[in-house]
């Protein structure tokens, strides 16, 4: 299982309104990129969900499913963020 609650943005910058000089634009750049390559090596990197023989398993299977959905979740709110932020 994957713990990526540790992952932030970076510094993402403001960006400047069109026709100046985008002095953040590149940080900005930088840091959706990271995330977005994060969300990327994440899925990629996910693990086969193993088979479920009883209840038990069945229950530790739920829970990884659920805090991988919720990674990818926060993940996904983090490049939303930094996309809003790029185009203001």
């Amino acid at each position: 299982m994957h713990d990526l609650t540790h992952v932030t943005a970076g510094p993402v910058g403001t960006l400047l309104a069109p026709g100046q000089p985008q002095v953040g634009a590149a940080s900005a750049s930088t840091g959706f990129q990271a995330l977005l390559e994060r969300l990327q090596q994440f899925a990629k990197e996910a693990p086969a969900a193993p088979p479920v023989d009883d209840p038990d398993q069945l229950r530790a299977a739920m829970a990884r499913a659920e805090q991988s959905f919720t990674t990818a979740m926060e993940l996904r709110q983090k490049l939303e963020e930094a996309f809003r932020r790029h185009q203001s």
